[in-house]
């Protein structure tokens, strides 16, 4: 079987993650995948987390001043 080179990468770029609780889910998903969290850096309404020079996980607590309710 002949193979060809794709120029489609097998990667993840950005995941976008709605929480209801900044503070709390940076610092859980900091832990969960190995990174470092400084809280003063998690401001509303996003925190994006920087996995790698390519790929990062952006959590949403929605509009400012509104409560977001998130199910799983």
């Amino acid at each position: 079987m002949k193979t060809t080179k794709s120029p489609i990468h097998n990667s993840i770029n950005t995941m976008f993650v709605p929480v209801s609780d900044l503070q709390t889910s940076a610092r859980w998903y900091s832990d969960l995948l190995g990174q470092e969290c400084n809280p003063s850096e998690v401001e509303e309404p996003v925190y994006n987390m920087k996995i790698d020079h390519y790929t990062g996980v952006l959590l949403d607590a929605g509009p400012p001043g509104e409560k977001q309710k998130v199910t799983p």
